[in-house]
């Protein structure tokens, strides 16, 4: 259990690594009122998301039977992510991704009940970049082709996703655990984030590229 979790927390904490739903969480807890209630519906929305990553590999592994554990296949994953990383990192290098704009910014904001269900699927989007569930889908894999017991994947995929799920998640749970005080350490984190989120995603990107690409040319040779 302990070596799983050596393999899959670094690729969650990887997945972690998300400018824009930190700063899309700051956003929606700027907000002066309702913004508690959309912060959890982004997290409803990107939780539902890795729930789906978690159980498709799952489904998936276990009905290929052998070949879902072959090494060849955890070696193709792992590929084809540094492929798509690599990608997103070229991409952000030219083409810069925006800073969400202030909900006051946006055209046609609509009745509370519609901006709910609006910001849920902005959960559900921002979760499904690609760094974010290129670096959780080899997680999730190497969880379900491993051979501890169903319990303990259960925890395993229970631990990569909240690590997964932390600039998400970690907004809204400070602020109803810790009320006001916590909101100069996030805007102090958040404006760190927003300055430097194009080096962040760019290293991010081609450092885990790097690793996926070794690990998998390895698992190949292996």
């Amino acid at each position: 259990m302990g070596s799983l979790l050596a393999q899959v927390v670094p690729l969650a904490a990887g997945a972690a690594v998300s400018p824009g739903l930190l700063a899309l969480q700051m956003l929606n807890l700027s907000r002066p009122s309702g913004g508690m209630a959309r912060a959890w519906s982004v997290l409803a929305g990107a939780a539902a998301v890795v729930l789906a990553v978690s159980v498709a590999a799952l489904f998936v592994t276990v009905s290929l039977g052998d070949l879902g554990r072959d090494q060849t296949l955890r070696a193709v994953i792992r590929l084809v992510a540094a492929v798509v990383l690599v990608g997103v990192a070229v991409y952000e290098l030219v083409h810069p991704t925006q800073p969400p704009r202030h909900p006051a910014d946006a055209a046609g904001s609509g009745d509370r009940r519609h901006g709910a269900v609006s910001v849920a699927s902005a959960g559900l989007g921002a979760a499904l970049v690609a760094p974010n569930m290129a670096l959780y889908l080899p997680a999730a894999h190497e969880i379900a082709r491993s051979t501890v017991s169903a319990p303990g994947k259960l925890v395993a995929f229970a631990v990569a996703a909240a690590v997964a799920l932390v600039p998400v998640a970690g907004p809204p749970l400070a602020v109803t655990v810790l009320g006001d005080r916590a909101r100069p350490a996030l805007e102090a984190l958040n404006g760190f984030v927003t300055r430097n989120s194009r080096v962040v995603t760019i290293v991010a990107c081609l450092g885990f590229a790097v690793y996926l690409a070794v690990t998998g040319i390895d698992g190949l040779a292996g």
